[in-house]
């Protein structure tokens, strides 16, 4: 039996709502990682891995969260390893499994040491 108080066009307008959500936080992801002198192919990677995994909006934030204060903690390191230290903890959706996001990215690097 149908709710008669359900209504498609909600579900659509949600679910363009959430898909809009997840593009800008990709963007914005990836945006931070190219400004913090990752190469581009090691951007692209990882972006994509994340993507191919089902990461959602909160979960692509948490990504370029936990990026970003790795990179403040570690900004020689992380120049020197074009990330994977700042990227390594992030598994499966957050998980201790440790093989996320880390195993794709290298090369990249500081400009010099600027931001």
């Amino acid at each position: 039996m149908l709710n008669q108080g359900f209504n498609t066009e909600n579900v659509i307008d949600m679910t363009r709502a959430h898909t809009e959500d997840l593009a800008m936080q990709t963007f914005m992801t990836t945006q931070m990682m190219t400004r913090l002198g990752m190469q581009s192919k090691s951007v692209g990677d990882s972006v994509c891995q994340a993507l191919q995994q089902g990461y959602s909006a909160q979960e692509m934030n948490r990504m370029r969260n936990t990026i970003m204060a790795n990179a403040r903690g570690q900004n020689s390191d992380f120049g020197q390893h074009g990330g994977q230290s700042a990227m390594g903890g992030m598994g499966d959706h957050g998980g201790d499994s440790g093989d996320g996001m880390g195993g794709g990215s290298g090369g990249g690097g500081m400009d010099g040491g600027h931001m």
